[in-house]
């Protein structure tokens, strides 16, 4: 079975464009809301979509649409929120589908709560993390620091 390591996202700063679902609202994660709930990753899918621009599984719901891994370890390295695991597919069929495109990866959560919404950024102080979507670097809100790597 191959496998991945990917970092999703970078704690204690802002994300550097609005992810979907924010209206516009770039994110702050500190480390401790990492920490506590990062872990909640493990044993959820890793979904991609064809066209690798945009989540299979936008709603945060358990879905599975698209699956073609899943997480079995999450770690917070630094500032780096990571995650590694199990795919179903050969590594080679995502960088054939990938061409020149660098992959990123984004978290699909639900249950999300705000520190103030009336703040232009918002402070994520509570989620429920239900996987992550690999896609282009370029379409991730986390886009500088998302990196998706596969390997056998």
């Amino acid at each position: 079975m191959s496998k991945f390591s990917a970092v999703i996202y970078r704690t204690d700063r802002l994300s550097p464009f609005a992810p979907t679902g924010s209206r516009g609202h770039r994110l702050f994660i500190s480390k401790e809301v990492t920490l506590k709930y990062l872990p909640q990753l493990i044993g959820k899918a890793i979904t991609i979509t064809p066209e690798l621009n945009a989540h299979a599984n936008p709603t945060g719901t358990e879905c599975v649409k698209g699956v073609i891994g899943y997480i079995t370890k999450t770690w917070v390295d630094n500032d780096l929120a990571c995650i590694s695991g199990d795919l179903l597919i050969h590594p080679e069929h995502l960088i054939i589908s990938a061409a020149s495109e660098v992959l990123g990866c984004s978290f699909e959560a639900n249950e999300v709560e705000i520190k103030d919404k009336r703040e232009f950024h918002w402070e994520i102080i509570k989620l429920r993390f239900t996987g992550v979507a690999i896609l282009k670097q370029s379409r991730a809100a986390f886009r500088t620091d998302s990196f998706f790597a596969p390997y056998d």
